[in-house]
C-alpha cells in the first residue's frame, strides 16, 4: 500500500520514505522526523528530494506542527503539478485538505479534497479514492449531511475491495459509528465501535484504536453511563499521548473528559482535563474543538456559580461555532446554554427582573437550537427542546402572551403540478416556459443558487412531457467518482472488475424512455464531460466488461449553481458537451428576489403542518427582510422548525424565529436609521461634506462587520 504512494523515487530515499511512513504509520512520528531532518540536508536529485520533503510534510503535520507541514506541502504541490505527477499532486492535494479540515475550514477542505479525487482518477489509484471519499463522508456528516456521508462511505469501501486494505476499512467503519453518534444512536455506535476496536487493536492500529476509544467514551457520555466513558477515554488519552501529545485525538480526549466529568459533578477534574484541551486547540487552530471547549467551560462556570463567566464563555462559543457555519455543535451550545439559563431564573437566588431576563434568553436559544436540530433531522433533539420550550412556557407563561395575529391562508392555484409553489411573475413564467419545452426533446439546463429548486423544474419538465410514464432518474454528478463513473452512468457485466458480482444497468439505460436530470454538472470532470458527451452523441452505451452496444433514448435536463459561461473560459466545461446539453436554458432567481414565492412557500408549509396555524402580524415582515442565502431550502427548514415550535399554540411567533433573522433585521434597521441621521446631518452642514462621508463610511463597515459577525472576508464582497 505504501509503495502506491512513491512511483519516482529510487533506492535510498524511497527507502527513507518507506520507513517514516511504517514510522508514521505505527505512531512514532519523532522518530520517522528525526530520520527524514537527517535526509533532507543530503543532495537529492529533484525528484527525490521533493519526495522526501512531501514525507516531511506529512510527519510535520502529525507532529502538529501544521504552519511547518503547509510551507513543505506547498512547496512540493508547485513541484509535482509542473511535473504532472498526478498520483504525488494527488497526495498533498489530500494532505492539505486534511489540514484545513482539521482547523475547521470545511469549505477549503473539500476544495482540495475534490482536487484529490481528479488526480486520482486520473492516474487510478482506487485505494487512495477510496481515503478520499472517507475524509468526504467526515466532512459531510460534520455538516449534518448524514444521507451523503453514508454514500460517500459506502463509495470508499468499495474502492478498499481491491486492496483488502483491513485498516482503511476499519477507519470507513469508525465513520460509520461516528455517523450513528450524530444521529442520536448511541447504542448502535456503541456496539459498532466495539468491534472497531478489538479489530484495531489486534492489528496494531494505534490511531484507529484512540478513535474507537475516544468515541465510544463519547456514546457512553450520552448514554449516561459515565465510568465506563472514563475507562475508555482514559484509554484514548494514553494512544494519543503515543501518536501526538499536541494533536488532533488529544484535544478531542480531553474535551470530551471535561464533558464526562461536569456530567458527573467531578469539577476541579474538568477543570483540570479543559486546561489541558483549550491550549492545544488554539495551537492547531482547530475552532470545531475551540467552540466545544469554551461551551464546557461555561457549564463549568455555571456549576461552580459564576453566571456572568458561564454567559461568556456560552456567548464566545456561539461566536466560533456561527463563523465556522457548524450546525450540529453549535445547536449542542445554544441547548446546554438554555437549560443552565432555564436553572437559573427559577433559583431562588436570582432577582425577578434578571430571572425574567435569563427566562427570555433560555426561550430563545432552545428555539433556535431546534431549528438547528430540524435542519440536520435529528428529530430526538427537536422533541427535547419542544419539551424544553413547555417548561418555559408554564414557569412564565405572561412572557409568553402574543400580539395579534392572522391566519394563513394558503391558494391551492400556487401549486404546480403538485410538486411546485409558483406565484412571483418570475416563476410563473418559468412554468410557462416549462410548458413550451416539455414536449419537445431539446435538452435544457437549469441554473440558480443552490437551493433554488432546480431539480423541481426538471420534474415539472418530466411530469408535462410525453415521457411522464417512463423513468425520471437524478444523478448527483458530485458523488459519482471518476474510478466508477462509467459502471454507475453505463452499467457493467458481471467479473468486469473486483466487485462486479451480477450484470447490472447503468443510469443512463435505466433512465432510457425518460428523462435523465444531471444534477451540479460542474463537479464533471473534462474526462467525464467526453464519456457523456458521446453516449448522448451515439444514442448508444456500452457497459464495463461487454463489446455490444445498448441503445437508449434518453432527453437529459442538467442544472449548475455556477455561470456555464465562466466555467467554459476557465477550461472546466467543454464547449462541445456545453452545447449537447444546453439547448435551451432556464435561469431561476434566488428567492430573496421573488419574494411572493416566499410567503407562498411560507403558508404552503404551514398548511401543511394544520390550517388551523396563525401567525403574529410582524413575522412576514421579518421573514421578507431576510436575504434567504440557503433559498427556498433553507426556507423549508426554518418553516418546519417555527411549526414544531408553535404546535401546541398553533400560532407562530416572533420570537420563535431563529436568531439570525432577528438579528439581521436589527442590524439593518441600524443602518438604515445610521444612513439617514447622516444624510439629515449632511443636509445641514453641507461645508463638512468630507468628514461627514469619512463618517459615513466608517458606520457602514462597523453595521456590515456587525451583520457579517466580523466576517471581513464577507464585508469585503
Amino acid at each position: 500500500m505504501v509503495e502506491r504512494e512513491y512511483p519516482e523515487a529510487c533506492n535510498e530515499a524511497r527507502i527513507i520514505a518507506l520507513q517514516s511512513e511504517v514510522l508514521i504509520k505505527m505512531g512514532d512520528v519523532q522518530k520517522a522526523l528525526e530520520i527524514l531532518d537527517e535526509a533532507i540536508h543530503q543532495a537529492w536529485p529533484d525528484d527525490q528530494y521533493y519526495n522526501l520533503r512531501y514525507c516531511l510534510g506529512k510527519a510535520r503535520f502529525w507532529k502538529g506542527d501544521y504552519a511547518v507541514a503547509d510551507q513543505s506541502l506547498q512547496e512540493c504541490h508547485s513541484f509535482y503539478a509542473k511535473n504532472s505527477n498526478y498520483t504525488m499532486l494527488g497526495n498533498i492535494q489530500y494532505m492539505l485538505g486534511y489540514m484545513a479540515f482539521q482547523r475547521s475550514f470545511l469549505d477549503i477542505a473539500e476544495c482540495y479534497y475534490r482536487k484529490a479525487l481528479e488526480s486520482f482518477g486520473i492516474d487510478g489509484k482506487h485505494f487512495k479514492l477510496g481515503t478520499t471519499h472517507r475524509m468526504l463522508a467526515i466532512l459531510a456528516y460534520r455538516r449534518g449531511q448524514y444521507a451523503e456521508a453514508r454514500n460517500r462511505l459506502s463509495v470508499a469501501k468499495d474502492c478498499f475491495l481491491g486492496c483488502s486494505d483491513r485498516k482503511a476499512t476499519t477507519a470507513c467503519r469508525i465513520a460509520e459509528a461516528r455517523v450513528s453518534l450524530f444521529e442520536g444512536d448511541y447504542e448502535v455506535a456503541r456496539t459498532a465501535l466495539s468491534g472497531t476496536l478489538r479489530l484495531a487493536e489486534r492489528s496494531g492500529y494505534k490511531r484507529e484504536a484512540a478513535l474507537s476509544s475516544e468515541f465510544l467514551g463519547e456514546a457512553c457520555y450520552h448514554l449516561a453511563k459515565y465510568e465506563l466513558a472514563l475507562r475508555y477515554l482514559s484509554r484514548a488519552e494514553k494512544l494519543a499521548l503515543q501518536l501526538a501529545p499536541s494533536g488532533d485525538i488529544a484535544v478531542e480526549v480531553y474535551r470530551r473528559l471535561g464533558d464526562v466529568y461536569i456530567a458527573m459533578g467531578r469539577l476541579n477534574d474538568a477543570e483540570a482535563a479543559l486546561a489541558k484541551a483549550l491550549p492545544v486547540a488554539q495551537h492547531l487552530q482547530d475552532r470545531y474543538e475551540l467552540g466545544s471547549i469554551l461551551r464546557a467551560l461555561g457549564l463549568l462556570a455555571s456549576r461552580r456559580g459564576d453566571l456572568d463567566l458561564a454567559r461568556s464563555y456560552f456567548k464566545e462559543a456561539i461566536a466560533v461555532l456561527v463563523v465556522m457555519k457548524e450546525r450540529f455543535e453549535l445547536a449542542c451550545t445554544y441547548i446546554a446554554a438554555a437549560l443552565e439559563y432555564g436553572c437559573w431564573s427559577a433559583s431562588d437566588r436570582t432577582p425577578s427582573e434578571l430571572g425574567q431576563s435569563l427566562l427570555n434568553e433560555a426561550r430563545s436559544y432552545s428555539i433556535e437550537a431546534m431549528h438547528l436540530f430540524s435542519s440536520l433531522g435529528i428529530e430526538s433533539k427537536v422533541e427535547e427542546c419542544r419539551e424544553f420550550i413547555r417548561r418555559l412556557k408554564q414557569e412564565s407563561p405572561r412572557a409568553m402572551e402574543s400580539p395579534s395575529c392572522h391566519q394563513v391562508n394558503f391558494n391551492k392555484k400556487w401549486l404546480i403540478g403538485n410538486i411546485l409553489v409558483a406565484r412571483s411573475a418570475h416563476l410563473l413564467n418559468v412554468v410557462s416556459r416549462v410548458r413550451q419545452l416539455a414536449p419537445t426533446a431539446i435538452p435544457v439546463v437549469v441554473t440558480g443558487e443552490t437551493g433554488t429548486g432546480k431539480e423541481l423544474v426538471a420534474r415539472l419538465l418530466h411530469m408535462f412531457s410525453d415521457r411522464a410514464g417512463d423513468p425520471f432518474v437524478a444523478v448527483n454528478c458530485a458523488s459519482v467518482p471518476e474510478a466508477v463513473f462509467e459502471s454507475e452512468l453505463f452499467g457493467h457485466k458481471k467479473g468486469s472488475f473486483t466487485g462486479a458480482v451480477v450484470d447490472k444497468a447503468g443510469l443512463m439505460e435505466l433512465a432510457s424512455g425518460g428523462t435523465l436530470f444531471l444534477d451540479e454538472i460542474s463537479e464533471l470532470s473534462n474526462r467525464q464531460q467526453a464519456k457523456l458527451l458521446r453516449a448522448l452523441q451515439d444514442g448508444a452505451i456500452r457497459r464495463v466488461g461487454e463489446t455490444r452496444m445498448h441503445a437508449i433514448d434518453v432527453r437529459v435536463v442538467s442544472a449548475s449553481n455556477e455561470d456555464m459561461k465562466d466555467m467554459m473560459k476557465a477550461g472546466r466545461l467543454r464547449t462541445d458537451f456545453y452545447y449537447r446539453i444546453a439547448g435551451e436554458t432556464i435561469q431561476l432567481e434566488p428567492l430573496r428576489r421573488r419574494l411572493d414565492d416566499m410567503v407562498a412557500l411560507f403558508a404552503y408549509y404551514v398548511g401543511k403542518a394544520s390550517p388551523d396555524f396563525r401567525i403574529e402580524d410582524e413575522v412576514l415582515k421579518l421573514l421578507a427582510e431576510y436575504p434567504w442565502p440557503g433559498n427556498v431550502r433553507e426556507l423549508i427548514n426554518v418553516t418546519n422548525a417555527l411549526v414544531l415550535a408553535g404546535a401546541q399554540s398553533k400560532t407562530i411567533h416572533v420570537r420563535d424565529l431563529p436568531i439570525l433573522i432577528g438579528d439581521f433585521a436589527k442590524s439593518e434597521a441600524d443602518l438604515s436609521s445610521r444612513c439617514n441621521r447622516l444624510s439629515e446631518r449632511r443636509r445641514n452642514n453641507s461645508s463638512d461634506r468630507d468628514r461627514e462621508q469619512d463618517d459615513a463610511s466608517r458606520a457602514l463597515v462597523r453595521s456590515l462587520l456587525d451583520r457579517c459577525r466580523g466576517n471581513r472576508s464577507a464585508v469585503a464582497r
